[in-house]
């Protein structure tokens, strides 16, 4: 059993050997190569880890872009139409967010071509580098051909990203994350990454989900944890569970600030466990040592 988890992470994390990616931070270097990376230092290494989940969620959304005719070189022509959805897509985050990013760049870099994410406050831009340039005929046809040639090396890996205040936001918004027949769960898009975040954990009206022997429901009003509301339960509870619910049942790329918020040793024990043994590509913001996993960088003070 242990040896097919282990083949399996290493099958899993050569699918994702193609990206990589580098952040570039007030001469720093971050590399992002490894299953695990883990940001201590500075507060800056939270809005950095924020700012990679937004670049990899617009990659992971970005269409096919072979709809309309070129205009002029059939590949400056993708490559502009690329750089324009990545910005629209980023800008929409953005907006919501409205958060003041650090001065970094962020380059996602791929076989075929890299991305590169200038960032300053709230002001960005996207260059696209193109590696190699295929031969194709200057039409739509060539357009579409293009298009499958540059995609083709794109990894569309989800992210996802855990916030350290989970235990206040699962106890205001666990109502909404109950899947009804009557509706969608989540909340509007307007709390930014708390959205983000609230609206990637779903559970099915009716179910029921172990928390280590601890048994979670859904009611009209709620989750319930052993027969009481879920916002009654301890912070550490309330903490671990959106831990142990992703790791569990998602894979991707996983931005997780402060794993250790409220947790008891033995609860981090079980959540770097999890971590371990998800196949999923990590990065860690946290000043706690028991989880300074993978490789470690150490973020300046802003």
């Amino acid at each position: 059993m242990k040896f097919k988890l282990k083949l399996n992470l290493k099958i899993y994390f050569l699918l994702l050997s193609s990206m990589e990616i580098t952040v570039y931070y007030k001469g720093n270097k971050i590399e992002i190569r490894d299953k695990i990376v883990t940001l201590m230092g500075g507060t800056a290494r939270y809005e950095i880890g924020r700012a990679v989940y937004y670049v990899l969620k617009a990659l992971y959304s970005i269409p096919r872009l072979y709809g309309s005719p070129p205009k002029g070189d059939v590949i400056d022509s993708w490559k502009n139409s690329f750089e324009r959805e990545m910005s629209r897509l980023i800008a929409s985050e953005i907006e919501v967010e409205k958060i003041a990013f650090p001065e970094a760049t962020i380059r996602v870099e791929f076989k075929k071509l890299a991305v590169n994410v200038a960032l300053n406050q709230r002001q960005f831009s996207v260059n696209v580098e193109l590696k190699e340039r295929p031969n194709v005929e200057n039409s739509l046809a060539g357009l579409i051909k293009v298009d499958s040639f540059y995609f083709d090396s794109i990894e569309k890996v989800r992210p996802f990203v855990v916030l350290g205040n989970r235990s206040g936001l699962i106890a205001a918004f666990n109502r909404f994350l109950i899947l009804r027949n009557e509706g969608a769960p989540g909340i509007p898009k307007t709390l930014g990454v708390i959205s983000e975040f609230v609206n990637s954990i779903v559970l099915m009206e009716g179910s029921v989900y172990d928390l280590y022997g601890r048994k979670i429901t859904t009611s009209p009003e709620g989750l319930v944890l052993d027969g009481s509301l879920v916002y009654n339960a301890d912070p550490e509870t309330l903490s671990l569970f959106p831990l142990k619910f992703l790791l569990e049942g998602s894979k991707g790329f996983f931005v997780i600030e402060d794993p250790e918020a409220n947790l008891s040793k033995e609860n981090k024990e079980k959540v770097k466990e999890l971590i371990l043994g998800n196949p999923s590509t990590f990065l860690i913001s946290t000043n706690d040592e028991d989880f300074a996993l993978g490789k470690v960088f150490r973020v300046p003070q802003s």
